[in-house]
């Protein structure tokens, strides 16, 4: 057979070569185990898109396996037992499949009636089924599309070099090719189009966005000539716009000492990091920010986004006499800013931080404001490694409150590794509490039988939010949350598998957002309410009143479900 002969026979073989039996019976089985519940409830597209990568994950897995297995010398059996090992592996994993599918709608409303979500419809099964496969079979002709480049680049190669080696330096090359051009072109050309898509969003005006001069009031920028809405960003317009106001806070409370200042510094506001800092802690200075009682540093998150719900918590529990300033470092959504601009956030976290730590420093100590932290979700990671508790041993900060912390923060996770035996990793209790306590939507901080004094740090976080509870070692072990007892809002049906359950959190973890209040990865007003009453032990409140203020506030426009 000519040389091209043979290399369009190969080519052939790569594209339309049966698929393996017993790597279908692992994948289907994969598949049909990422239907069994997880943290949070799934759509049908998003259950599907789950179920078509735990089928390709494990279809590859199995793969992988086999040429393990051959190059160990392992027996394969015989030709004429290829029909019936066939079956022996399909039968079983297509019947566990087809049981999963019909239980599926019945594991999600599990889930979803914890969450108080209304139940699927019957057509759920037979969506998801359909993507499931539709994706399969995109994933593998794509890997076959990449056995073709192994082959045509080992084509001219081949009786040159020994055969081994033709064979791994055209699977190098075909990894190189692939790793080039999804990173170094498609990678690159879509970050390029979602920044450029999330640079426009961020300067969207909503027709409800209040007038010029109240938002450079409100934002401490009036004497800011040139300023305008637009500097602030999509998020800082509404974070101005949902400012608690006296009037609000007088009927929830029943006095009001003074107007909420919130200081917000855009990113189009300046062109460097210092620059931003600066005008922020000028706006801080103008509008008399450190006269106020409380001072809130709080981070936001990859967007700019700061949890409406937890600075009106605060601003209304002081009755108004706080400040907040938050200065945002990206338009990107979290994961993206993750991706594309990691240590961005913690620099313009550390340089707020310090530039405000040293001012108030030097204040003398009874005119200082209480000096609080805070973020949520990436706006904690970076906030944590703003605060460095060892430099400020000779003028601690008040509090810290950091809600959701991502599976990322260093200094969270050492605390949860670290807790005291017999507490459970999604509620630690760490050295007892004196310094740093943990509270959820079903157990507050506060414990009269542990004294909390000096800096108090919280972290606020559910059992259900994957954000934080993912780890990239749920791959081959379970995590220490599974374990025996569980949190409230975790499904008991929740079983750990290898691999597959990876696949589930990293479903969850997108959808962790999108959910109401209270669950997964959105944290409720009630929450907050409790977690600052814990911090701060702001006088004549009672857990009666502070009830009656998380009801009032749930009612409020800016703390409804987004």
């Amino acid at each position: 057979m000519a040389p091209t002969t043979r290399t369009t026979e190969r080519l052939r073989r790569a594209l339309l070569a049966p698929v393996s039996a017993p790597a279908l019976a692992i994948g289907v089985t994969s598949a049909a185990l990422s239907l069994t519940p997880s943290l949070l409830p799934r759509t049908w597209v998003m259950q599907g898109l789950l179920a078509g990568m735990s089928l390709a994950a494990g279809y590859a897995s199995a793969l992988l396996g086999r040429v393990l297995w051959r190059q160990l010398g392992l027996p394969f059996p015989a030709p004429q037992r290829a029909q019936w090992w066939r079956a022996a592996w399909l039968t079983p994993a297509v019947a566990l499949l087809a049981f999963c599918l019909i239980r599926s709608p019945v594991w999600q409303d599990d889930v979803r009636r914890l969450m108080a979500l209304p139940p699927l419809d019957e057509w759920y099964r037979w969506r998801v089924a359909a993507i499931a496969a539709l994706l399969f079979v995109a994933l593998l002709a794509l890997a076959r599309g990449f056995r073709m480049l192994q082959h045509l680049l080992a084509h001219p190669l081949r009786g040159r070099l020994p055969q081994p080696l033709v064979r791994n330096l055209a699977f190098l090359g075909a990894v190189s090719f692939c790793w080039v051009l999804a990173n170094g072109v498609l990678l690159r050309a879509a970050l390029q189009t979602l920044d450029g898509t999330y640079r426009e969003l961020d300067q969207w005006v909503e027709d409800d966005s209040p007038d010029q001069g109240y938002l450079r009031q409100s934002a401490g920028l009036a004497q800011r000539a040139g300023l305008t809405s637009e500097v602030l960003g999509r998020h800082g317009r509404r974070f101005v716009r949902d400012r608690s106001d006296s009037a609000s806070i007088h009927t929830a409370t029943g006095q009001a000492r003074q107007q909420p200042l919130r200081v917000y510094v855009g990113l189009a506001a300046a062109d460097s990091i210092s620059a931003r800092v600066d005008l922020a802690f000028r706006a801080l200075v103008d509008e008399g920010a450190f006269d106020r009682r409380v001072l809130l540093i709080t981070t936001p998150t990859g967007s700019g986004w700061v949890d409406p719900p937890a600075v009106a918590a605060l601003e209304h529990l002081v009755h108004g006499d706080v400040a907040t300033v938050a200065v945002q470092y990206s338009y990107l959504p979290s994961w993206l800013s993750l991706l594309s601009e990691s240590a961005y956030g913690a620099e313009t976290a550390d340089a707020l931080f310090r530039r405000i730590h040293t001012h108030w420093q030097s204040l003398p100590t009874a005119r200082r404001p209480r000096l609080v932290v805070h973020g949520v979700s990436l706006g904690a990671l970076n906030s944590e490694l703003a605060v460095n508790l060892y430099d400020l041993l000779d003028a601690p900060i008040d509090a810290a409150l950091w809600v959701g912390p991502p599976f990322r923060s260093r200094a969270w996770r050492a605390l949860v590794d670290n807790r005291d035996a017999g507490s459970p990793a999604w509620l630690p209790v760490y050295r007892g509490g004196r310094t740093v306590r943990f509270a959820n939507q079903f157990r507050r901080a506060s414990d009269p039988s542990t004294p909390w004094s000096g800096t108090r740090i919280l972290y606020l976080h559910y059992a259900s939010d994957p954000v934080s509870f993912f780890d990239p070692m749920i791959l081959w072990r379970p995590p220490a949350w599974l374990q025996a007892p569980r949190g409230q809002d975790v499904t008991p049906r929740l079983r750990w598998y290898p691999l597959v359950t990876a696949l589930q959190l990293a479903a969850d973890f997108a959808v962790a957002d999108r959910l109401p209040r209270g669950f997964g990865h959105m944290y409720a007003v009630r929450d907050y309410v409790h977690a600052w009453a814990a911090l701060l032990d702001p006088p004549g409140w009672t857990p009666e009143s502070l009830d009656r203020l998380s009801e009032h506030l749930s009612q409020a426009p800016c703390c409804r479900e987004p």
